[in-house]
């Protein structure tokens, strides 16, 4: 917590430095510290950077082996490891892939069409479904019970 801290005091006091720079928005951290010209730091963030990727990447193969290894498809191969393997070898090509469009266009882009589909998927339903659901159920459990809104979802 206290070094995310430190890197964003970091890069809100760099600001005026990486937004002048070409392409410096792109990893404003690299270029504040190569702005630095301490060479074992740009080293170290790239150590750190690469640890950071490999984790990030076992943590997301495993949880799409974890998934989609028992597909219906995917169940004619009868060998278990092979199959993980196809679902692995899968997941990096699919990620190689969007890697070649750009971090900068995956964000950009990539984020706000997320947004757009959470607004659609999760919000929209949440106040039209969820709001009926929520009513009915108050509904159902204030006239049995004689009890409030407040002490029915205490007890849940």
């Amino acid at each position: 917590m206290l070094g995310l801290g430190l890197a964003v005091l970091m890069l809100l006091c760099w600001q005026h430095y990486y937004l002048t720079q070409p392409n410096g928005t792109t990893l404003p951290t690299l270029t504040t510290l190569k702005s630095f010209g301490a060479n074992w730091l740009v080293a170290l963030y790239g150590l750190v950077l690469f640890l950071c990727l490999i984790s990030s990447a076992v943590c997301v193969i495993f949880g799409f082996v974890n998934r989609f290894e028992n597909v219906k498809f995917l169940k004619k191969v009868e060998n278990v490891p092979v199959r993980r393997a196809l679902v692995s070898a899968f997941i990096m090509v699919v990620s190689m892939g969007i890697s070649f469009v750009g971090l900068t266009n995956v964000v950009k882009y990539g984020y706000g069409y997320c947004g757009y589909l959470g607004i659609a998927i999760i919000i929209v339903p949440l106040l039209t479904v969820g709001f009926y659901k929520n009513r009915k159920f108050m509904k159902e459990n204030s006239q049995d019970a004689k009890v409030s809104f407040e002490e029915v979802y205490e007890e849940n």
